[in-house]
């Protein structure tokens, strides 16, 4: 009874106090503020908090812009409490901004976390050190921590955060308390429901798996949720519509333990019934059901026909009807229990191209990226022309994007043509190190701008050409090159460049080089595109090749050489190339006839002439997996006065390059006495590699080589052939891509020697 009493008499002063109050907001109402003045705020500042409000000294008192007042300086989510008061001042009123801030935080603190460090914890919490305290992002904050640790397998984590506050600086710690408990396993994973699919072929579509002798088996709920996606699209590839995956799991008494129940309701599974095609005019029914891959009695699934709306398009599309729409409905045949199946086209005119616009080129030039095009103006829209033009810009390698767009252009049947592009990086500066087997230590400098422009300045990018400074320095090999390149010369389709070089290889017994060598020289090329597959390339080259450091045992075929000599050379270059992209090609063939004529009426010291063809073709499997074909074939041949083909010019085989398995140049003619490769005036080089990628930058690849290298050119054939196959990885590095193989031969290199398996380590700068 005295409990209701006092409840009744707190309820009545509290409504006498409302009223006092409204009527003094009713008496201060269009009073002249005089003064404003801002209590219990130790964080912010007066000046802060006044200039969040609208009340101003002299304008009238208003209870309404009082009201927006408080939910401004509420919006600031720096108060927990916030009143007005207004009392006389100098014939006015003052207003006071009664304010009760939020703590400020000192330090954000974690306890009890031993497997994830602070440093991984940090930048995932919302709360700061000197920021405001907001208990929703603390509450954000305790997701997020939970979130990373049962993505690496603690489901059984516990989180609640501490906040200790200084009620007199109004100042504290947050503190989040973690305790881990251990990693969550998975003991079973049982698959129920399942009639059309085994449990083995459902559970190899799944990431998660069970514990086991090669697998962790931890359990993350965010992975586990993706497999159940997997599973249910799955099913719908295979025409079970109405699939239905469910999961149930439970821990074992110690709750380090799960088993994992995925429970699966196929439903019936789906056929295609009759499929009809409306709106067709220009091409005739039975061309457009060519393009279908979704057949009568086939598997339905909704990707199948989008995938099937899409080749109609593009079979439009192909041949310049750009606007041809194609809609599918579906009907479910109540009769058969098939799901039937209509295309509806709406073909639209053939479209031609009005004008062609660059965009997202900021350094390069549009006229670098028109010459490229197949396609002009005034052409009807072509999709093996725009494919064939894309690939080529990619090939330039200045862009990481390119799309295309259409625009209206001055007539209904004529479009804008949109070539949008993303540059990348075409100018670098690198560095680096390594060991090959072919070239023991190794280290390299290369500034490369391959969208380099001499008369653009002070950029000097832009123009398509490029220029490449490099070096490369090591314990046998030691590089410098100096090239340009413009492939277009004053706008017209001819290759110009030249190279300036020096390369110098010391003696290396176990690599085939019984001698030192150097060369010194230039060149001059010449180029022209004679059609979008093939070209021609003319190459003038003088150098100028010592030969030192032969030792008194060593062939004499090394010792003949001993010394300097001048060789002017002119070479020609046929190239085919259909590849796709040339940095990694998935399809396509390259093909390159070289000839090369040395002394003669250029004069020099040497005369001989080279002939080499090399076939290289590429076919896509399973996906990503790539299959190489590589066949070479060389002859060379001294004349004139030359009596032999000096030795640095000869052909040799064996090793990381060639014939894997095999000892570096150690295929091919020895020395009688000394057993030191002397090389050969003919060559075959077959080689086939299939690789497959593991993640993103590494290939795991198998390959088999064959080939010989013979004394004359005469003896050239198929006779006596070295073979060597193996396995390797591909790994792209920042510094560039590292080539890892082991080969095993199949032949002894020479008679009595052992075979015996060797790796083949090397890096370059090309991917």
């Amino acid at each position: 009874m005295k409990i209701r009493k006092i409840i009744l008499l707190f309820t009545a002063l509290q409504f006498l106090f409302s009223i006092a109050a409204f009527a003094d907001a009713r008496d201060n109402e269009g009073k002249v503020v005089t003064a404003i003045e801002v209590k219990n705020n130790k964080s912010i500042s007066s000046a802060s908090i006044i200039t969040k409000v609208q009340t101003a000294i002299g304008k009238p008192y208003s209870q309404a812009v009082i009201n927006q007042d408080l939910k401004r300086l509420y919006a600031t989510d720096f108060f927990t409490d916030i009143s007005v008061d207004a009392e006389p001042d100098q014939g006015g009123i003052k207003v006071i901004f009664i304010v009760t801030e939020k703590p400020i935080v000192d330090k954000v603190l974690f306890e009890g976390n031993k497997v994830i460090r602070q440093d991984r914890l940090a930048p995932l919490v919302k709360t700061k050190p000197g920021q405001m305290l907001n208990y929703r992002t603390l509450k954000a904050d305790t997701e997020a921590i939970n979130a990373i640790y049962e993505k690496n397998g603690f489901q059984q984590v516990k989180i609640q955060y501490k906040v200790d506050i200084d009620e007199k600086t109004n100042r504290g710690a947050v503190v989040f308390q973690i305790s881990e408990s251990s990693k969550v396993r998975i003991k079973s994973i049982l698959i129920q429901g399942n009639r059309a699919f085994n449990d083995k072929r459902i559970l190899k579509l799944m990431t998660t798996r069970r514990s086991g002798l090669f697998t962790s088996g931890y359990y993350k709920k965010d992975v586990f949720d993706v497999d159940l996606e997997k599973i249910k699209d799955f099913y719908r590839r295979q025409g079970y519509m109405d699939i239905a995956v469910d999961s149930d799991t439970r821990y074992d008494t110690t709750g380090r333990l799960l088993y994992i129940i995925i429970k699966i309701n196929e439903g019936k599974k789906y056929v295609v019934g009759v499929i009809k095609i409306s709106g067709n005019k220009v091409y005739p029914e039975f061309k457009l059901r060519s393009a279908l891959l979704m057949l009568p009695h086939s598997v339905f699934s909704q990707e199948a026909l989008r995938s099937d709306i899409v080749g109609l398009q593009e079979y439009y599309f192909h041949d310049g009807y750009i606007s041809c729409s194609v809609n599918a409905d579906t009907v479910l045949n109540n009769k058969t229990g098939d799901i039937d199946v209509t295309y509806k086209i709406v073909e639209g005119a053939l479209a031609y191209v009005d004008r062609i616009e660059v965009r997202g080129n900021i350094k390069t030039k549009d006229e670098v990226v028109r010459r490229e095009l197949r396609i002009y103006p005034g052409e009807k829209f072509d999709g093996a022309k725009l494919k064939r033009s894309k690939e080529r810009l990619y090939n330039l390698g200045f862009f990481e994007e390119i799309n295309y767009d259409i625009e209206p252009g001055t007539a209904d049947n004529r479009k804008n043509l949109v070539v949008s592009v993303k540059e990348t990086k075409t100018g670098e500066f690198s560095f680096g190190g390594g060991y090959s087997s072919i070239d023991k230590a190794i280290g390299f400098v290369d500034i490369t701008q391959k969208n380099f422009d001499i008369l653009n300045w002070p950029t000097l990018t832009g123009g398509g050409q490029e220029l490449r400074l490099h070096t490369d320095f090591g314990t046998v090999r030691q590089d410098y090159v100096i090239s340009f390149t413009e492939p277009w010369v004053m706008g017209y389709p001819y290759l110009f460049g030249f190279d300036l070089f020096q390369r110098s290889h010391t003696r290396s017994t176990d690599v085939g080089y019984g001698y030192d060598e150097t060369r010194r020289g230039g060149d001059l090329r010449f180029g022209k595109e004679i059609t979008d597959y093939d070209r021609a390339d003319l190459i003038w080259t003088h150098q100028t090749v010592k030969i030192g450091d032969v030792d008194d045992s060593a062939s004499n075929d090394f010792k003949f050489e001993e010394g300097s000599n001048m060789i002017n050379s002119l070479g020609l270059a046929l190239t085919h190339d259909t590849r796709d992209n040339i940095y990694n090609p998935m399809k396509g063939l390259l093909s390159v006839a070289t000839t090369d004529y040395a002394g003669g009426f250029l004069s020099g010291d040497k005369n001989f002439m080279r002939f080499t063809l090399s076939s290289n073709v590429f076919f896509t499997t399973f996906g990503a997996n790539v299959l190489e074909l590589k066949g070479k074939a060389g002859t060379i041949d001294d004349f004139d006065t030359t009596n032999r083909v000096p030795i640095y010019e000869r052909f040799f085989l064996g090793g990381g390059n060639s014939v894997r398995g095999y000892k570096e140049r150690r295929i091919g003619p020895r020395d009688s006495i000394t057993q030191d490769p002397v090389g050969g005036k003919s060559m075959l080089l077959g080689s086939a590699e299939y690789t497959v990628p593991l993640i993103k930058v590494v290939k795991l690849a198998g390959f088999y080589d064959i080939g010989n290298v013979w004394p004359t050119v005469g003896e050239f054939g198929f006779n006596d052939l070295k073979a060597g196959v193996g396995f390797g990885f591909r790994i792209k590095t920042p510094i560039g891509p590292v080539k890892l193989d082991y080969g095993f031969p199949l032949d002894e290199a020479a008679p009595g020697e052992k075979k015996a398996p060797r790796f083949h380590f090397s890096m370059s700068r090309g991917f």
